[in-house]
């Protein structure tokens, strides 16, 4: 690294070589245009270099962060595959509808710790030492960070009000085109399932294209219908272009007892068809997280304010928590760069936990909708601004320790 020093003015270069420049060779006007030309080089290249360790780390740990919880929703995913809740041909859809609410939710956090990582590491390396021996404190640093910041709060805002929606909305319509379907379609091959109103419990060893192989299909006793009946078939077609899906049932047995007595009746059949259960049962209720913005906005209630501030509150945390990292992030050198990540993932997750409890109170209309999470914007803003007149004075003391 190179870095050039002309009366508090610098920038990085290439090689490692700390220089002074002298321009007392250049007339009053020319030397002053000379040090804006300069202090503006100086601003560009470090808002570049510093733009730069800041995404790469943030980046890094978006990628990991995603990959992670993305994890978590396959797994969970696939357990309602298995247990026959959602079809297989669902299941990378509703992972990949996942994608844009965790990225919006993960963004602010991601910037949050790039900045600790990246500003940690420069401390450790005496760069960021450097520069506010020339003056560039933390409200400079915060400066040339803040148009990363907005462009940002851009894209998680672009996420939260508009893609999330969508991708929710893309959700509920695809399980909404699943429970139109009859419950064998997702019958999961070589295991036992029970039926959605639990009267029933089905197995079947291989399934294909609607066409059923060794299917058993076992009704439970009931109130109405006090004895068990068993249908056991090698081949079974299910037909669903009518409105009631049909199963049909070629050369099985069907066999009646009664758990009162010995009694048994089995009947063979060659054709044999019974209606199903055109749904898997409900009608799904629509979640707000699926409503556009727009449509929330129309029809303000407690629910809806909610929902609208939680959205809201994604891009302001994005440059709010840029605005606390970097006070929070100033290590000494020989604690190393991750002495200050604990208590600065403490603010953040104090901060996430207030939200999310405002966000309840707004929900059970015990706050009003028109507050909604302002005080809790309002009260660390405050506070990144205490960080930053803390950080003046120390950074003031310093200096004149410095020169004395």
């Amino acid at each position: 690294m190179r870095l050039i020093i002309v009366e508090r003015s610098w920038y990085i270069g290439r090689d490692s070589r700390l220089e002074t420049c002298k321009n007392d060779e250049f007339k009053p006007d020319e030397r002053k245009n000379h040090q804006k030309y300069k202090f503006w080089g100086a601003s560009v290249r470090l808002k570049r270099y510093l733009q730069k360790e800041v995404i790469s780390s943030a980046l890094a740990i978006l990628v990991v962060l995603m990959l992670i919880f993305l994890s978590q929703q396959m797994v969970r995913y696939l357990g309602e595959v298995v247990d026959g809740k959602i079809g297989p041909d669902l299941l990378f859809w509703m992972v990949g509808l996942q994608m844009p609410p965790l990225l919006g939710f993960l963004l602010p956090l991601a910037l949050f710790l790039g900045v600790l990582l990246a500003f940690g590491q420069l401390y450790v390396d005496h760069e960021l030492t450097v520069m506010k021996s020339v003056g560039v404190g933390d409200r400079q640093l915060v400066k040339l960070l803040l148009p990363l910041a907005i462009g940002l709060s851009i894209i998680a805002a672009l996420f939260t009000l508009v893609v999330t929606p969508w991708s929710a909305q893309k959700q509920q319509s695809l399980l909404s085109e699943q429970d139109k379907q009859s419950e064998l379609s997702l019958l999961t091959p070589g295991k036992f399932q029970m039926t959605s109103d639990g009267s029933a419990v089905l197995y079947a060893s291989a399934s294909d294209k609607g066409v059923l192989s060794q299917l058993l299909y076992a009704q439970l006793p009931t109130d109405e219908q006090p004895y068990w009946q068993i249908l056991s078939t090698q081949n079974a077609f299910i037909d669903t272009e009518l409105e009631q899906p049909i199963l049909s049932l070629r050369d099985g047995e069907m066999y009646r007892f009664s758990e009162s007595s010995a009694d048994w009746q089995v009947t063979a059949f060659g054709d044999y068809q019974m209606a199903m259960s055109p749904s898997l049962a409900r009608e799904r209720k629509v979640k707000l997280r699926s409503v556009s913005t727009i449509d929330l906005l129309s029809d303000l209630n407690a629910e809806t304010w909610a929902e609208l501030h939680w959205r809201l509150s994604v891009p302001i945390s994005v440059t709010l928590l840029l605005l606390m990292s970097v006070p929070l992030a100033r290590v000494e050198p020989r604690q190393g760069k991750y002495a200050k990540m604990f208590p600065a993932l403490l603010v953040y997750m104090s901060y996430t936990v207030l939200l999310l409890l405002v966000k309840g109170l707004i929900e059970d209309r015990k706050l009003p909708g028109a507050v909604g999470m302002w005080p809790i914007h309002a009260a660390y803003f405050g506070y990144a601004l205490w960080l930053y007149r803390h950080s003046h004075r120390r950074v003031g003391k310093s200096k004149v320790r410095a020169s004395s």
